[in-house]
């Protein structure tokens, strides 16, 4: 629990910065978190990007929603897996891989995405492939991820879609991996005795 506690308040803090900056040197928050956000600029060597635009949200009620969810979901994994190195390594590797997504946004245009979505969609597709998922697996929960994803598919809606899929399916991948090393058999070797 103290990596996910950890986690909302880094974000926290870098997304309540963002916006204390802009008012200090006066110029738009939009400005500096395009500068921290994921973009195809990551192709072009800022790879830094990959991480800080975990921890900028586009505004207080983005920030809440995240920490949320992060909160709900992170707690519960993080205690079933009972370690934090583990729980750390799936919340980053889906959130570097969720950053990817404006790549293949490139055909449509730039597209700057922030937030920590991507990461926390890796962790319901881990959660999905362990037995904690009855836990949140409630229709009223499966029915809210649909919609913030169909709500994202309507054009000027500024929701990540392919981030939430990307982050979604590299926690699927992650959490059967998991699964595969925590109920595989044991070997047994034979023991001779002579």
């Amino acid at each position: 629990m103290l990596a996910t506690i950890s986690l909302i308040i880094l974000c926290s803090i870098a997304t309540i910065s963002v916006y204390i900056c802009a008012l200090i040197f006066g110029i738009s928050p939009n400005l500096i978190m395009i500068k921290l956000s994921t973009s195809p600029d990551i192709l072009h060597g800022e790879i830094h990007r990959l991480i800080t635009y975990m921890f900028i949200h586009g505004g207080l009620i983005h920030l809440l929603f995240n920490m949320y969810a992060l909160f709900v979901l992170g707690t519960l994994l993080e205690r079933y897996l009972r370690s934090k190195k583990l729980f750390l390594c799936t919340y980053f590797i889906c959130g570097i891989i969720a950053g990817l997504s404006p790549i293949l946004w490139l055909p449509y245009g730039v597209v700057y995405s922030v937030g920590s979505s991507g990461a926390i969609f890796g962790l319901v597709g881990t959660i999905v492939m362990l037995p904690i998922r009855r836990l949140i697996l409630n229709p009223w929960n499966v029915l809210a991820l649909i919609l913030i994803n169909v709500i994202g598919l309507i054009p000027g809606s500024r929701i990540d879609v392919i981030g939430h899929v990307l982050g979604f399916v590299t926690g699927l991948i992650i959490g059967y991996v998991i699964l595969r090393r925590k109920f595989r058999k044991p070997k047994y070797v034979p023991v001779y005795i002579t």
